[in-house]
């Protein structure tokens, strides 16, 4: 991991970060100690199946007003997976066989912005929230190649009172997409 963060005032700050990871392929529950692939083959996943990577690179900026009421917060992330894999097993009552799939090219975008602004003419504190994920990767299935998209956007204003006596008042609708293809 490395990461950089910088202190643009005491409440406002950028950040950004890189992560690597690789691990080796997943070997659990199952037996014998091979899986059945997409193709229809017995694998030694010790041997045939590739280490994850996983490249992770985010930006996140924050801002907060305090004397104004304000507040601004804004992540996105891209990430990107080679090597990898995914399965789905069958359970037996003596054990299980793993479905190895290949998957690579794994990439998945994030990005989310809240803004906050309170009216203190009218006690009430507004909020606007946004987020969307976009992720895509390439199956292969029997020797046939497919490939997986998904988009999610939202957006999510939301309203509420900040009066003194005990009763106060929230309000707030979500409106979502979710494209599956």
């Amino acid at each position: 991991v490395l990461g950089y963060r910088y202190a643009l005032s005491s409440l406002k700050n950028i950040s950004v970060q890189y992560n690597f990871s690789s691990q080796l392929p997943e070997r659990l529950l199952y037996h014998p100690l091979q899986l059945i692939s997409g193709q229809a083959t017995i694998l030694n996943p010790a041997v045939e199946l590739v280490n994850r990577r996983n490249h992770l690179i985010s930006i996140s900026y924050a801002s907060h007003n305090l004397v104004k009421g304000t507040g601004l917060v804004f992540f996105s992330s891209y990430s990107l997976t080679d090597g990898a894999f995914t399965y789905s097993n069958r359970l037996t009552p003596s054990y299980t066989i793993l479905y190895y799939l290949s998957q690579d090219a794994s990439h998945l975008w994030t990005s989310s912005a809240k803004l906050e602004k309170y009216v203190k003419r009218i006690r009430i504190k507004f909020t606007l929230q946004m987020s969307g994920v976009y992720s895509s990767n390439q199956l292969i299935f029997n020797n046939v190649p497919s490939r997986n998209t998904m988009r999610n956007f939202s957006f999510q204003p939301k309203a509420a009172t900040a009066f003194t006596f005990p009763v106060n008042l929230e309000a707030m609708f979500t409106a979502m997409y979710i494209e599956n293809s």
